[in-house]
């Protein structure tokens, strides 16, 4: 075993790939007017980052946006993340870790809401299934104020929906650290009880 080292200061968030061998974390670079993704491989060494937002100007008042749910895939090149421009703009992207350059190098699966309730349409925590599956929640808001979620799976060009949840408070969902399994919480109808 290795002795520990420092890999990355002033990280705000990392995930470690599930061979071990890699790391990546979100910096805030060049006095917090740069907001990074770094991936690093331990083995050889090798450094990629990946400029996700930059300062637009000294006034912005939405600086700097959130990179949460930092994520490998299964194949240990791919990361996956939940970028936050506004409190009510979040997408999920996902990148080769060693090969992108800037966010928009990124992808993502197709807009999955419709003119009809595109009120407010996010894209919330990433996560990789075993099968290299990439799952994260879907959560539309109407203009009435209506609320539904979506759990899904996009994997090879296409979304296919695990599971969807009524009107009401947002699920959460976890799985285990292999993507064999997955747990969520949600209200079972709207103003119900919780239930996994």
């Amino acid at each position: 075993m290795a002795s520990p080292g420092l890999v990355q200061a002033g990280a705000t968030g990392y995930a470690v790939s599930p061979d071990g061998r890699a790391v990546a974390s979100v910096i805030s670079a060049d006095h917090g007017d740069v907001v990074e993704l770094v991936a690093r491989n331990l083995v050889t060494g090798r450094r990629n980052t990946i400029i996700m937002a930059t300062k637009p100007s000294p006034q912005a008042n939405n600086w700097p946006p959130g990179v949460f749910g930092l994520t490998w895939a299964p194949d240990d090149v791919h990361l996956a993340v939940q970028f936050q421009l506004t409190a009510a703009i979040n997408s999920v992207l996902v990148f080769d870790a060693f090969t992108a350059t800037t966010i928009r190098d990124g992808r993502t699966a197709p807009a999955p809401c419709t003119v009809a309730y595109n009120y407010q349409c996010e894209e919330f925590d990433p996560a990789y299934l075993a099968s290299g599956a990439l799952t994260y929640l879907i959560q539309r808001l109407s203009r009435s104020g209506a609320a539904s979620a979506t759990l899904v799976a996009w994997q090879a060009g296409r979304r296919t929906t695990l599971l969807s949840f009524p009107a009401g408070a947002p699920p959460f969902y976890d799985m285990t650290a292999q993507g064999q399994a997955i747990w969520v919480n949600g209200p079972a109808r709207p103003k119900g009880p919780w239930m996994i």
